[in-house]
């Protein structure tokens, strides 16, 4: 079988695919990663793609040098991880890695040329199959963009209470959180979950002038007053503001403060992050059950130990 190959299109058809690949991967699963790394990392398998081109690299042709260059390529992109984090990476990697070859294969199969090139018995890789390579890219777009929904932890509601610590300069706040699951709020800067709390449970672990701004004002009715406040202390740092809408009533914000770490257990496995954000809500959640919080399931999503 004739097969001609055009290097500067294999190029940069593997360093598109290679980084869509990585950024649909870290999007799915919420890994915080940065775009110079994605792009090493794609230049990485770029590079190997084309080494094994070479009668003399032949010999790295093979799934268990694959295997390890998709490792590295994982490690590249987002380390530090969590052995048990890198595992759930890597294995979304191959299934966006398959899923892809699946739909560029489909699209080869579908384009009218292919019966020509079986007759000839040659392969030609060039611009006129451009529009595949395109609809791999927006499959992988999509997915990175829309997918995170599919392929979410679902949390079983029976165990939808779960304890909960958060810290915020070496004070802890121990309470109950519910897992609600429609509770999506994100920070819009970070994308960091939110994890929304009574304001009397989290006063307890406030620093005394940050409490006293929070007492002086009705939360309810002088939000910006708070946020103006909150702005002129050390913790200005911590601040965000979260937009969000409940049903009947128009775009709001809420107030958050970015927690030094927060800690929970689910199913006998631990889970710390520091990638959250705690939203504070002067009401009473639930005046039968004893719980205090709202948990964001994405937290489930976040880095655990």
């Amino acid at each position: 079988m004739e097969l001609t190959i055009y290097l500067d299109l294999l190029i940069i058809i593997n360093l598109l695919m290679n980084y869509l690949l990585l950024w649909t991967t870290g999007r799915l699963i919420k890994i915080d990663y940065k775009i110079w790394r994605l792009i090493l990392s794609a230049f990485v398998g770029t590079l190997y793609t084309i080494l094994i081109l070479f009668p003399q690299w032949q010999f790295c042709n093979n799934i268990v040098t694959y295997f390890f260059i998709s490792i590295l390529m994982v490690c590249l992109a987002y380390w530090p991880l969590w052995w048990k984090r890198l595992l759930k990476a890597l294995g979304y990697f191959y299934l966006m890695t398959f899923l892809t070859a699946g739909v560029l294969m489909a699209g080869y199969n579908l384009n009218l040329q292919s019966q020509f090139r079986e007759v000839t018995n040659s392969f030609n890789l060039s611009l006129q199959d451009s529009w595949i390579l395109l609809l791999g890219a927006l499959v992988l777009g999509l997915l990175g963009k829309f997918g995170w929904s599919i392929f979410q932890r679902r949390v079983p509601a029976e165990s939808a209470i779960i304890p909960l610590v958060i810290i915020f300069e070496g004070k802890k706040l121990e309470l109950e959180a519910l897992i609600d699951t429609g509770n999506r709020l994100c920070d819009p800067l970070t994308e960091a979950p939110v994890i929304i709390v009574e304001l009397n449970s989290l006063l307890t672990v406030l620093p005394q002038e940050i409490e006293e701004i929070f007492s002086n004002y009705d939360l309810a009715l002088n939000r910006e007053e708070i946020a103006t406040d909150i702005g002129n202390t050390a913790w200005a740092n911590r601040f965000r503001l979260i937009p969000f809408s409940a049903i009947g009533s128009q775009r709001e914000l809420l107030i958050g403060l970015k927690p030094d770490e927060v800690r929970f257990n689910f199913k006998d496995e631990i889970f710390i992050t520091d990638q959250v954000i705690v939203g504070v809500e002067d009401q009473e959640f639930n005046q039968i059950e004893d719980y205090t919080a709202l948990m964001n399931p994405e937290l489930f999503d976040k880095e655990g130990g």
